[in-house]
């Protein structure tokens, strides 16, 4: 369901089928594509309709489509920070170990 509603809020539609295989056009894959990002970066599903909403009410909603990515960024960002110091902390086990050696 949700799906459908991004192709027809973003306007998506087949450009030609051929044997089978659905056609896009390449500004709709790039659509697509920025919405798995979003995935990706675990933007919820609730906050990916809004943020399609946005997109579908032009300009006028830039501050708040600037915002929502803004809060994402930094959430990535601290999560990134995480794993970056567990990281450090486990190359600093690694290496007591391998001077036991």
């Amino acid at each position: 369901m949700f799906l459908l509603t991004v192709f027809r809020i973003l306007k998506i539609k087949v450009f030609k089928q051929i044997n089978g295989k659905k056609i896009y056009e390449e500004k709709d894959i790039q659509k697509l594509s920025f919405l798995m990002t979003l995935k990706n970066v675990g933007m919820s599903i609730q906050d990916m309709k809004k943020y399609i909403q946005y997109i579908s009410e032009g300009d006028s909603t830039l501050s708040q489509r600037i915002d929502m990515l803004t809060r994402y960024r930094q959430s990535l960002l601290e999560k990134a920070h995480t794993c970056y110091k567990s990281i450090d902390i486990l190359d600093y086990f690694i290496y007591l170990m391998k001077t036991k050696q």
